[in-house]
């Protein structure tokens, strides 16, 4: 069974739609996400990603986050980039939005700690929403919470692709940590 049948049934028996691994198994093998085909992180990467190791880690020990999970989502957002701008206006290592920011009383996200702080004060709350469940949390955080919560309403999980990329990158997080020169 490949990693992603078995984390769609994982999820699946999670979140009891037992029908949707079967209907992976059916369909196959479907294809990895392809975020990157280097293993470990390198460069630029690897130097931001040793120098925001201490604030991502003391702000989700704060808020009771794994800080793997969270150095993987920065690594996603942003490759741990502090002026990092998306095209709908994320910006900063979190990719947090300004009207999340606003909403959540957040100040500056320009400003590196600002930002980690708001988007674990945010990835806190989707937990809380969604009962814990992390599949919908996440999705919530990608994509707003209108989608996982039409989702949940229908009895079906969302979209798995963003959540197994995070989740590979925590393995690599976990495996190598920042310091890729072993």
């Amino acid at each position: 069974m490949s990693a992603r049948l078995a984390l769609v049934a994982l999820l699946s028996v999670a979140l009891g739609l037992s029908s949707t691994a079967q209907a992976a198994e059916n369909k196959g093998t479907p294809k990895p996400l392809k975020i990157g085909k280097k293993l470990r992180w390198t460069g630029k990467v690897a130097e931001r990603c040793v120098v925001w190791r201490p604030v991502i880690t003391t702000y989700a020990k704060k808020y009771g986050l794994d800080p793997a999970f969270m150095m993987a989502v920065s690594r996603i957002e942003s490759g741990f980039n502090d002026r990092a701008r998306s095209k709908v206006g994320a910006t900063g290592l979190m990719q947090v939005m300004p009207s999340t920011g606003r909403r959540l009383k957040c100040g500056d996200l320009t400003k590196g700690a600002v930002n980690v702080d708001c988007a674990m004060r945010l990835m806190k709350k989707l937990l809380d929403y969604y009962d814990g469940r992390l599949v919908y949390a996440i999705a919530g955080y990608a994509t707003g919470l209108k989608h996982p919560s039409t989702r949940r309403r229908e009895g079906r999980a969302p979209g798995t692709r963003y959540l197994e990329a995070v989740m590979r990158e925590r393995s690599r997080y976990l495996r190598y940590g920042c310091d890729h020169s072993k």
